[in-house]
């Protein structure tokens, strides 16, 4: 009788830890459907928290989907067509706010601007470009709000002084600019370091004119944010771990191959990357906190571009309970 008891409770035990298992393996299944806006740079620590198994560790696979226009990435995200955005676009995602479109940003991305204005090899100066027609992702996009900033910057007006071409993210910018079709474009790094080595110029930088701008952050379809919060924070705390990795000196020979693997660019394009975007202009918000200052930037140059009639309150924009929860304890 007593070596039945003994191997019952063996037996129970031994289903429980196949239930342990099991619940783990179930973790492991749980899929986020992440937006992206092309291939760049700002979605280094994303990258970096696949690769390196940050975010496999705590249950999840990143399912990735890319859109070569920033509102079509807001779309996706205010249908649920995707779940969260590593990189929406700030300024659209604050039109789209303002038209009550249910998506919030969660976390900070980028603070800092790493966009060049590149131009043909015939155009020296910023002047020289007076009466030409530059490449855009969109009209409205706010890579283009940077580009009016940084030619009134340098005495240019729109329409007056310069006509705008639509052509997509910045690797069809920088084919515009490569092939003649355009005279300019702001691009992102590694692709304004490879363009000058391509023969092109590199005339201006955005942080020049903005020295501090939430380009891209992190955002949410809210109901999706609701009922699936226990993931969302298990995202946000994987992408910090990815972000103090990659910052992480001794990492950087790995955190270059990463880059190179996702955007295909030489290593010496991600080298100067690195040393660009991490050493020097530090542009990756700090563990993923929201910058407010940074956001307010986007929010007055939303309305001065004639977007927004008055500005959307921070509160509308952003919900910092995710951000703060997931970094209880890190």
């Amino acid at each position: 009788m007593q070596r039945w008891l003994k191997m019952l409770v063996l037996g129970l035990m031994a289903a429980v830890a196949a239930q342990g298992v099991a619940g783990t393996a179930a973790r492991a299944a749980d899929t986020i459907i992440m937006g992206e806006v092309t291939r760049t740079s700002y979605q280094w620590p994303l990258w970096i928290g696949i690769a390196k198994g940050m975010f496999a560790d705590l249950g999840l696979t990143i399912d990735e989907k890319f859109f070569t226009k920033p509102p079509e990435s807001v779309q996706a995200l205010s249908t649920n067509a995707t779940n969260l955005n590593y990189t929406v676009p700030v300024d659209s995602a604050v039109v789209a706010i303002a038209k009550e479109a249910k998506i919030v940003i969660i976390a900070g991305s980028q603070e800092k601007l790493t966009y060049d204005l590149i131009a043909g090899p015939k155009y020296a100066t910023m002047a020289a470009l007076k009466g030409t027609t530059i490449g855009v992702s969109s009209l409205r996009s706010g890579s283009t709000v940077i580009l009016h900033k940084m030619m009134r910057g340098n005495g240019l007006k729109y329409p007056s002084d310069y006509k705008l071409l639509e052509l997509g993210g910045t690797p069809q910018r920088y084919a515009g600019v490569k092939t003649g079709g355009v005279s300019a474009s702001v691009v992102a790094q590694p692709t304004s370091f490879q363009a000058e080595d391509d023969g092109l110029k590199i005339l201006d930088t955005a942080a020049r004119h903005i020295p501090l701008f939430a380009f891209t952050s992190i955002g949410v379809n809210i109901e999706w944010g609701k009922q699936n919060r226990d993931k969302v924070l298990r995202f946000l705390r994987g992408n910090a771990k990815a972000l103090r990795w990659l910052e992480d000196e001794k990492n950087r020979a790995a955190a270059v191959q990463v880059l190179v693997k996702e955007t295909r660019v030489a290593p010496k394009y991600a080298e100067r990357t690195y040393e660009s975007n991490i050493k020097q202009l530090k542009a990756f918000t700090p563990g993923g906190r929201i910058n407010l200052a940074a956001h307010q930037a986007v929010i007055d140059l939303v309305v001065e571009s004639g977007k927004l009639k008055q500005a959307l309150p921070m509160s509308s924009l952003i919900d910092t309970s995710y951000i703060e929860e997931a970094l209880k304890g890190l």
